[in-house]
């Protein structure tokens, strides 16, 4: 009896029939693993077919290969963008240093066509003033109202221009 079961003599019976139960046990655990992770998978399946189950190829199961292939299409765009980006915001930083290099020499340019412009203005009326003053002297000096040259005008000299606007110079240059 004893050497018809497939137990050795040398393990008593009790304790082998506790090996039979826990392989029996670990068994249970293991098909019941399986089970649970074949429902995991065709809950899966069903979720990827909800979600991709319009997309239809000849090439790969339910449109797997298609969307990778559209990845990887869409993966190399996005890095091709991103460089893209980069780039942009290179030449983006680059003008903003340039506008503002060219703002501040419009400035200064500004300001030294205004002090030109404000310097040729008192210039021009410093001229007036001299030019003014001459035909004052010479017309003092002519005789006070006769023609000089003894020409048959037979009349006066006419009168001086009008002095600048803002009174004569005061004589000293700025």
């Amino acid at each position: 009896f004893l050497r018809t079961r497939e137990y050795s003599p040398k393990v008593p019976p009790k304790r082998c029939k506790q090996q039979q139960n826990n392989t029996l046990k670990l068994a249970t655990r293991e098909r019941s693993r399986e089970r649970e992770q074949e429902r995991n998978m065709s809950n899966n399946n069903e979720e990827d077919d909800l979600l991709y189950g319009d997309i239809v190829t000849s090439q790969g199961e339910d449109g797997r290969e298609s969307l990778r292939v559209t990845r990887d299409r869409l993966e190399k765009s996005e890095r091709h963008h991103a460089e893209r980006i980069e780039q942009l915001e290179a030449k983006v930083k680059q003008l903003e240093t340039e506008n503002e290099r060219i703002t501040k020499e419009n400035r200064i340019l500004m300001q030294n066509i205004s002090s030109l412009y404000d310097t040729a203005k008192l210039e021009l009326k410093r001229k007036d003033a001299m030019l003014h003053e001459e035909r004052m002297k010479s017309f003092n000096v002519g005789g006070g109202g006769t023609q000089r040259g003894g020409g048959g005008g037979g009349g006066k000299n006419p009168p001086p221009p009008k002095p600048p606007p803002g009174g004569p110079p005061s004589g000293k240059k700025k």
